[in-house]
């Protein structure tokens, strides 16, 4: 399946291709008036659209019918981590997860966060790639860096299980803690971990301590582990 990312579709009304994805459509694709793809605004809405209009200055669409997103679930998963100081791997692990069907990113600053380059534009066009890349018609939110204070307080809004994964003290296992069908927050540390005051201040906020097993993994790893052995306990 061919999909295209269109922000603000709006269904009964002809609309414009985004110019990124104009050449591809027209030159790459050799798409022409009468021709059909799909497209998502990334809200979870997937669309059956027409060409209506095939030149590299005026190239729009119109919606024809609504399209089953077969790769929609029905609970969220939002994964907060320290990023990492090597931009490839935050990149990396942003575009697997979107992949995967993450629903939403935070990225945090801990005690032990190493200095990291932030590109938000870029990170958004990974984000769209992988999006369309995986067919899925729902694009992850992507939260702007926060700071730990600020992290635990807009934690408390969250409503489902809150989970942290540290390399000591009491834990339990991800199976013990998750049950399916539950939206869920999962807390990644950096590769120093987490310090033993922000692992307390996460257990006084609600979070609760996991382990993901005897292997000590990078950033990027675990936060992706986390992801699958989420969906595949909710079967």
């Amino acid at each position: 399946m061919q999909l295209f990312y269109v922000p603000h579709i709006q269904p009964n009304i002809a609309f414009a291709l985004p110019p990124d994805e104009v050449r591809h459509c027209l030159k790459v694709l050799r798409k022409r008036v009468g021709d059909t793809v799909h497209v998502t605004d990334g809200l979870g809405h997937l669309y059956l659209a027409e060409l209506v209009a095939d030149r590299l200055d005026d190239c729009r669409l119109q919606v024809l019918s609504s399209v089953v997103d077969e790769t929609a679930k029905p609970y969220k998963v939002t994964i907060a981590f320290a990023p990492t100081h090597d931009a490839d791997r935050m990149e990396w692990f942003i575009e697997k997860a979107t992949e995967l069907g993450i629903d939403a990113i935070q990225l945090v600053i801990t005690a032990r966060t190493e200095r990291f380059k932030y590109k938000p534009e870029r990170l958004q066009r990974i984000l769209t790639g992988a999006l369309k890349q995986s067919g899925r018609a729902t694009l992850p939110v992507l939260g702007e860096p926060q700071d730990w204070k600020a992290f635990m307080k807009s934690s408390n809004d969250f409503k489902g299980k809150k989970l942290i994964a540290a390399c000591f003290g009491e834990r339990k296992i991800l199976k013990e803690l998750y049950q399916p069908g539950e939206d869920v927050l999962i807390m990644i540390g950096p590769e120093g971990d987490f310090t033993p005051a922000e692992v307390d201040m996460a257990v006084q906020s609600g979070f609760q301590p996991v382990t993901l097993g005897a292997a000590r993994l990078r950033v990027e790893t675990a936060a992706l582990a986390t992801l699958q052995t989420i969906h595949v306990l909710n079967g």
